[in-house]
């Protein structure tokens, strides 16, 4: 049995050319000599011979030396076992390669733990494709995060998702940044959560794009001048 130190004396191509066999046989303490040069050689073959039960073993840095199209290769398994330690390591690359699939087999509970960074590495598309669950639980940190690109690519449903105490926890930038379309759609409920500082931020056309309900819920907003 290869030590640890062989194991990661390995070329990157002959890491790589290991069977499956081989591969899945590396133990916790062989992995932990696993270099992030070898790991970001794996073939598509290599990679599919690593155990879901290995790559949870993998430590941060192993995790961020992925590729991009290789992280989005993982499966459910793995994606979903992915712990915090291990989520911090991923690399805004790998965010933003995230297929829809991949996307969809992180869990709730990972997405919230990821920095604002990450959550603003995310494609438009794969930010609005987030559960109710998941947009609605992004914390004022990352919420900081969240691009203009992204905001503006909501869908309806998405938006709404969106709660009032989040829509008064974004920059002034990021609100004066929404389209009309988007702002047009905010809820009455959700208009009324933004501060004065926030509505003085919107251009006469970015106010004229709300409803008049929503307009009105601004005239009654308390932090409004009258």
């Amino acid at each position: 049995m290869l030590a640890s130190t062989q194991v990661g004396a390995l070329s990157v191509t002959n890491f790589s050319a290991l069977d499956a066999t081989a591969i899945g046989a590396l133990n916790a303490t062989q992995l932990k000599g696993v270099t992030t040069v070898q790991i970001a050689g794996l073939t598509a073959t290599a990679l599919g011979n690593l155990q879901d039960t290995q790559i949870a073993l993998l430590a941060s840095t192993q995790v961020g030396a992925l590729t991009a199209t290789r992280f989005s290769a993982l499966d459910a398994t793995a994606i979903g076992a992915l712990n915090a330690t291990q989520l911090a390591g991923v690399t805004t690359a790998e965010i933003a390669g995230l297929t829809a699939t991949a996307l969809g087999n992180l869990q709730d509970t990972q997405i919230a733990l990821l920095a604002s960074t990450q959550v603003g590495a995310l494609s438009a598309t794969n930010f609005s494709a987030l559960d109710a669950t998941a947009i609605g639980a992004l914390s004022p940190t990352q919420l900081k995060g969240v691009t203009t690109a992204q905001l503006n690519g909501l869908s309806a449903t998405a938006l709404s998702d969106l709660s009032s105490t989040q829509i008064g926890q974004l920059a002034n930038t990021q609100i004066a940044a929404l389209n009309t379309t988007n702002l047009g759609l905010l809820a009455t409920t959700q208009v009324s959560g933004l501060s004065s500082t926030q509505v003085a931020s919107l251009s006469q056309t970015n106010l004229g794009a709300l409803n008049a309900t929503s307009f009105g819920s601004l005239k009654r907003h308390p932090d409004r001048r009258p």
